[in-house]
């Protein structure tokens, strides 16, 4: 048997299929059903990504050392050194700032600083008063570099970040790098008694990735809904 032409109704040309060519396709779907991730290999990327960003962090640790000619003589020692001069320095800026955040502050912080909240140029309020930095400031918000205005586009960003982290809980280990990324910066800013937006700047990146992935899914939504409806 071949392949016959039967017409369709609308009058182009198209072929059934014979058994000439079932061989043929039953070969491509098996070969499709080896390429579905099975449930292993789902577990096995995980690892991968895991052992990949572990990996990556003992790099940045010893680039660090490698870098910082300080801590050659005792690495350990002086690690405690810079911690200890590092709360020091933090009780001070504590103090300046009026006080510690309490947890939920710090929640709030994590969502609003890098989305809503207007720009902090400067953290002391004496910077207020000098003229350099308020003309500086005034360029700054006159240029196109700026960026979008906080506010109601913000709101709409960490809106579809929220999607975007709903989307990537969901499906689990293929957003695992994108969840523990968020995961772990959120960690870090958790235990940070300050609402100085430079310490936020890190969540900037991982609240795009997300905004991206929920307005991608978002639409894919929509697309699917208009589908259903022809």
């Amino acid at each position: 048997m071949n392949l016959t032409p039967s017409p369709p109704p609308s009058g182009e040309g198209s072929y059934s299929l014979t058994s000439a060519h079932a061989p043929k396709l039953a070969k491509e779907l098996a070969d499709a059903q080896k390429r579905v991730p099975t449930g292993s290999d789902r577990g096995m990327r995980l690892v991968r990504t895991v052992a990949a960003l572990i990996g990556s962090g003992v790099l940045m640790v010893a680039l660090f050392v490698a870098l910082s000619p300080a801590l050659w003589n005792d690495p350990a020692a002086r690690f405690v050194n810079l911690l200890e001069e590092r709360a020091r320095l933090l009780d001070i800026q504590v103090s300046i700032a009026g006080g510690a955040l309490n947890f939920p502050q710090r929640i709030e912080a994590i969502l609003l600083q890098p989305t809503i909240r207007p720009v902090m140029y400067y953290e002391l309020d004496s910077w207020s008063t000098v003229e350099p930095i308020l003309a500086e400031m005034a360029r700054y918000e006159a240029s196109f570099a700026r960026g979008y205005p906080t506010g109601i586009v913000g709101g709409v960003i960490l809106l579809v970040a929220g999607v975007g982290l709903v989307v990537a809980l969901l499906r689990g280990a293929r957003y695992a790098g994108l969840l523990l990324w968020f995961g772990l910066t959120a960690l870090t800013l958790l235990v940070n008694p300050l609402a100085w937006q430079r310490y936020y700047l890190p969540l900037i990146p991982v609240i795009a990735a997300l905004a991206g992935l929920g307005i991608a899914r978002l639409l894919h939504f929509r697309k699917d809904e208009q589908d259903e409806n022809r």
